[in-house]
């Protein structure tokens, strides 16, 4: 019989179940495949059904140039699939449908769709469509679908759209999508693989579109370039398959450029992000899985957070050149990583710049709360500002870091005026609790290198509880080549605090604080640490200068405020190392320079009942004064109120064991040391067991006393002093309190015991200075004052050899306290000539002091007793 000339003819003809063969050429007329039926172009053999006999060799495709609507269970091979105004093939409910060795070449309309469900076996040697619903649209499919090679372009809904099923799709051809919908979408899917090979292209609409998609796998293996409208990437619903974008490229979309929500997806990223619209760049919310961002990130998100990650999960952001308001600064917040955990591969930015300006209310700029073990860096590209600028923050602390487990690191940053909005009014000593970084258990430390801090309501950087200031747990600091600077409202006219304030204050510190080749200046106390009740605390300061703690007001009260330079207070059972200059003793450039500190210059303590062990070396550091004018400049001198920076250092052993070497520093011009006369102050008490070896130091000119040693409540203390010397001479002039000159030092070197204290003191080729022979000191016109005083267990044993003193010796004991002077093997049982027989001289001779004086002169009071026994010397390892 003659053929059919037309698809509907055959399909008429036909019944459920039967064969249409189509001869290549070109149909214009469609049709609705029934059941089980079998349409078979001549792009295939055609065999025989009942014996596989060979009817029709394979010849060139017939090309169907109208939509055909499938039917249940239908086959079909060997077809292409030409030009329509609609979808080129369609079906509702498709039963198992199989396509082989066909194609779509749809350039009027859409590719392929399914709005009921199926089970596909279909491969496609190309798709191509260039309108339509959609390029491809499958609902509830399973089976697998391969689309092969071909171009999807501008569809009225997705290009491609998967709703429901299990369904694997494969399709290594181009999506392109200028309309406002998806390129891709994927909905309620499951199981399935779905890849993609082809490039990509979306100038308009949504992008990439995941809702509650849970196939094993999806792949996009080529360029996607995400460039109009909204188009981005977001997955959310509950979706969780591995996502892969290999080379994903997003720009300015109007919305989220990089969305994850409420799911488990592990995502593999790649690419850029370019984001200049008010829109968060990434923002990813509890996803329990991991991210991995590989991609380029430029964020210039306006008052969006450019990164948000919270709710679980773990998220990795490696890219090398990652910024966030390099362009435009933010005017809010950068980052917010908030109870997700930073992976192994850290979180990583070149540079983030916020300036918040005159907005409000003004927010934290990064913020890292719960953020596991990971490491989170700025690492800015080794020139100076290079990562980035924080800076005009009100009511807010500039950085906050709570619960990190690993290290957060800032390189190359600015972080300046942090403000509270009642600086310029609110009290001296109030506490705003406004910071530059504030942290609380920071468990994996702070790591800041060619960072410039300045401008603080309170601290640069504390560490301390958020809610009231207290204890935290923090685990290393390192400060390299920073400048830091005016803290504590020290740059605002009439303004400071020093009440629970300095520059760097964190309560609870241990492990590792390393200080290298940095500045800090104008701060109420630059290093505050007390350690954590437990574990060990070592600080290491080399090569920086601290320069001017205290800040003056007026001539009257209130005169200034401003504390220490370096205070370190052990507490608990914490055992704490403080190495300020080279611990080998051997480089000098490596000491510090610290110029007119408040209240002392460095200060190492034991907390009251402390029980660890602390050690400390402090070689060739500077301590210098150089305002010794009550008030600014202007203010009247000769008032004789002593108070401006005193500079001085101040050990102070407690209940624990306390083991110091102090090694070629310069004191200049230094009075005072926490309260101490001493421009070295040394305070030993609390029952606690200390050593000290005092080597080489210049004391130069002191506004009081060289040194002074103080062994009180039942302490045990041995100490040498070797190779020091006392530079006196005159010091003051009409500007300055003093009103005119002055003898230095004022007060001899000084020492106590007392409360049972037990001291073990040896000089050994000391050059003492003569003090003020005028006004007589607090003590005594001798070089050197020692008194135990009268209690019972109180005892030192002193001894003096190849020492000289100006103006001879003074020793006072009353009992019980015991006195025992070493003899030296001199048989005398007069204190002179024992002094002598040791190299020991100095005295008044014709009315001027004489530092060769010998015998030397010695004035005594109480029992002195002469004893055969030196005292015990310090033995000392700093570990």
């Amino acid at each position: 019989a003659n053929p059919f000339t037309t698809i509907p003819q055959a399909i008429t003809a036909s019944s459920p179940g039967g064969y249409i063969f189509l001869f290549a050429g070109t149909y214009t007329a469609g049709g609705t495949l029934l059941d089980n039926q079998k349409l078979i172009g001549e792009g295939v053999a055609w065999n025989c059904p009942t014996d596989g006999s060979l009817i029709q060799n394979a010849g060139s495709a017939p090309v169907i140039n109208a939509p055909i609507l499938l039917g249940m269970n239908d086959t079909i091979a060997g077809v292409i699939f030409g030009s329509s105004a609609s979808t080129a093939l369609n079906g509702s409910t498709v039963g198992n449908l199989q396509i082989k060795s066909s194609s779509i070449n749809n350039t009027l309309g859409g590719g392929m769709m399914i709005i009921g469900s199926g089970n596909l076996d279909v491969t496609f040697s190309s798709i191509s469509s260039s309108g339509g619903a959609a390029g491809i649209s499958l609902t509830s499919c399973t089976g697998s679908f391969t689309g092969g090679f071909g171009s999807l372009s501008n569809a009225s809904g997705a290009v491609v759209n998967i709703v429901g099923g299990t369904l694997a799709l494969t399709y290594n051809g181009t999506i392109t999508q200028s309309n406002n919908f998806a390129a891709v979408n994927v909905q309620n899917h499951s199981t399935g693989i779905v890849t993609f090979s082809g490039a990509i292209n979306a100038t308009n609409g949504t992008g990439l579109q995941f809702n509650n998609a849970d196939g094993s796998q999806y792949n996009f293996n080529n360029m996607v370039t995400l460039n109009g409208g909204d188009a981005g990437i977001d997955i959310f619903g509950g979706s969780s398959a591995s996502f892969t974008f290999s080379n994903t490229q997003i720009t300015n979309p109007s919305g989220t450029g990089f969305l994850v929500a409420t799911s488990a997806a592990t995502i593999t990223w790649g690419g850029s992000l370019t984001q200049n619209n008010n829109a968060r760049g990434i923002d990813i919310t509890s996803n329990s899985s991991v991210v991995n961002i590989a991609a380029t990130l430029i964020l210039n998100t306006q008052a969006s957070t450019a990164v948000n990650v919270t709710g679980g999960g773990t998220v990795n952001i490696t890219g090398n050149t990652n910024t966030i308001g390099a362009t435009t600064a933010l005017t809010k917040m950068a980052v917010n990583i908030d109870g997700s955990t930073i992976g192994a591969n850290g979180v990583k930015f070149q540079s983030i710049s916020v300036n918040q300006g005159s907005t409000s209310p003004d927010v934290t700029a990064i913020n890292l709360n719960n953020t596991g073990t990971g490491v989170f860096s700025v690492t800015g590209n080794g020139a100076a500002n290079s990562g980035g600028t924080i800076q005009n923050i009100t009511d807010a602390d500039a950085i906050r870091i709570s619960n990190t487990g690993g290290l957060v690191s800032l390189s190359y940053m600015n972080i300046q005026d942090i403000a509270a909005s009642g600086d310029a009014s609110a009290a001296n000593g109030t506490n705003s609790f406004i910071d530059g970084i504030q942290g609380q258990s920071v468990l994996g430390g702070l790591t800041l290198r060619n960072v410039s801090m300045r401008r603080f309501s309170d601290n640069a950087i504390n560490g301390a509880l958020f809610s009231n200031n207290a204890a935290t747990e923090w685990h290393g600091l390192k400060l390299i080549n920073c400048l830091i600077e005016n803290s504590n409202r020290y740059h605002i006219t009439g303004k400071g605090d020093d009440i629970s304030e300095g520059m760097i204050r964190i309560n609870g510190i241990i492990d590792s604080v390393v200080v290298t080749n940095s500045t800090l200046q104008n701060g109420a106390t630059f290093l505050e640490l007390f350690t954590h009740t437990t574990g060990k605390l070592t600080l290491v300061a080399q090569s920086n200068s601290f320069n001017t703690t205290i800040k003056e007001f007026g001539c009257t009260s209130p005169i200034n405020v401003g504390k220490t330079g370096i205070l370190v207070f052990a507490q608990g059972s914490a055992d704490a190392t403080v190495i300020l200059g080279d611990k080998a003793r051997v480089n000098a450039s490596m000491g510090n320079i610290f110029t007119n500190c408040a209240t002392a210059s460095v200060v190492v303590a034991h907390q009251t009942s402390a029980t660890g062990t602390i050690g400390a070396i402090l070689y060739k550091n500077q301590f210098i004064v150089n305002d010794h004018l009550t008030g600014p400049p202007g203010c009247p001198g000769g008032t004789m109120q002593f108070n401006f920076p005193q500079g001085g250092v101040s050990l102070n052993p407690g209940a624990g064991t306390f083991n110091a070497i102090v090694d070629n520093n310069t004191f200049n011009q230094v009075m005072h040391a926490n309260g101490g006369f001493g421009q070295l102050t040394i305070t030993a008490s609390a029952n606690g067991t200390s050593q000290f070896e005092i080597v080489n130091n210049n004391f130069t000119l002191p506004w009081d006393a060289p040194v002074q040693i103080t062994a009180d409540g039942n302490a045990s203390s041995k100490i040498r002093c070797m190779n020091n010397i006392t530079v006196g001479g005159n010091i003051g002039s009409a500007a300055d309190d003093l009103g005119g000159l002055f003898r230095s030092p004022y007060n001899p070197f000084l020492v106590f015991v007392r409360n049972g204290g037990h001291l073990d003191l040896t000089l050994n080729s000391e050059t003492l200075a003569s003090p003020d022979q005028v006004s007589g000191g607090n003590y005594s016109t001798a070089s050197f004052y020692a008194r135990v005083q009268p209690q019972a267990n109180t005892t030192l044993n002193l001894a003096l050899q190849n020492t000289t003193g100006g103006t001879g010796y003074h020793f006072i004991q009353s009992a019980p306290g015991v006195f025992n002077l070493y003899n030296g093997g001199s048989m005398s049982m007069s204190i002179p000539p024992v002094l002598a027989s040791q190299g020991t001289t100095g005295g008044i001779q014709a009315g001027t002091p004489n530092p060769a004086k010998s015998p030397p002169d010695v004035i005594s009071s109480g029992t002195i007793t002469l004893v055969g026994t030196a005292p015990a010397l310090p033995s000392i390892t700093i570990n």
